[in-house]
Formats: C-alpha cells, sequence, structure tokens
C-alpha cells in the first residue's frame, strides 16, 4: 500500500503543540480522504472514518516503533495507528521540504569524524558546483558523503536520521 500526503498545507507559525496542517491522503494513487491538525495539541483527524479504519488496519501489519522514553529507559514499543501513520508523512514531508530548499544553495555534507549534517555558507550555483566538484574542500572539510549529489530518498533518509 503506497500511502502519500498530496496539497499539503503547513504552517510551522500556526503550531503550537501539534504540527497545523491539512492534506490529502491518497493511497496507490486515488485520494481516499483528507487529514487536518489545528497545531493546538489535539490529534490528528483522518475522514473519511472507513480512512481511518483501513489505516489502523494497515498499521497492525507494520513494525511496532520505539518512542523512547524521556529518562533512556527500555524500549516502549507501540503499533502504528492512523495518527502516527499521517503524522510520520507529515514530517517526511516536511524535511524532504527543507531539504530541497538547503540544497538550492548550500552544500550539505556529513563528516568523516563527527556526526550530523553540516553545510557551506549560501553559494551561487557556480560557486556550488565547483565546491562539490572539488577535492581540495572534500579533503579540507573531511566530507564524507555530498548530500547534493545523492539520490533524493537517500538524502532524505541521511538527513533525517543525522539530524536527529
Amino acid at each position: 500500500m503506497k500511502i502519500e500526503l498530496r496539497k499539503v498545507s503547513y504552517s510551522a507559525a500556526l503550531s503550537e503543540e501539534t504540527s497545523n496542517f491539512h492534506a490529502d491522503i491518497w493511497i496507490d494513487g486515488k485520494k481516499e480522504g483528507y487529514a487536518q491538525n489545528h497545531g493546538t495539541g489535539g490529534g490528528t483527524n483522518v475522514q473519511p472514518n472507513t480512512l481511518r479504519l483501513r489505516l489502523d488496519a494497515h498499521g497492525k501489519t507494520l513494525p511496532e516503533v520505539d518512542i523512547g522514553t524521556p529518562t533512556g529507559g527500555p524500549p516502549r514499543m507501540i503499533v502504528q495507528d492512523t495518527e502516527w501513520i499521517v503524522d510520520d508523512l507529515l514530517t517526511v514531508w516536511i524535511v524532504r521540504r527543507d531539504l530541497k530548499r538547503s540544497l538550492r544553495n548550500r552544500a550539505l555534507y556529513t563528516h568523516a569524524e563527527k556526526p550530523g549534517i553540516f553545510q557551506s555558507k549560501v553559494l551561487t550555483a557556480d560557486q556550488l558546483k565547483q565546491v562539490l566538484e572539488s577535492e581540495d574542500v572534500r579533503t579540507k572539510w573531511k566530507v564524507k558523503a555530498w548530500l547534493n549529489t545523492m539520490p533524493e530518498e537517500q538524502a532524505i533518509a541521511i538527513y533525517r536520521d543525522e539530524a536527529a
């Protein structure tokens, strides 16, 4: 089952305790409903209810997720439900949007000796091309991998994991 969010309208400014958004939910290329959250701490609303039931059933077939504990204790595993699935898709949408914005005019990379994502200052298109092609810069900055030159899905996975 391929689940996607389309026509996402997201506002970080209006997000207080949760993400303020509205999005259409598509499954296997067909619009099935929508999701929304007002950003004030309540749950994500998914309509119609038949879609919520379908996503809850699908979530039971997925691996459980470790939501962790604030004190770092033993794992706390949960079954993925509709809200978890939709909110995770929204997180991926936000990460993709932010990464694409940064890749336009900055060199993003992982460091060979340190965890995290590193970035250059804002560059022109020509400067960015020169930086990405320069072995001297790669050596000087101790670049393990350029996110700019990776396939989008791979860059998103690294960006999401390393930035956490």
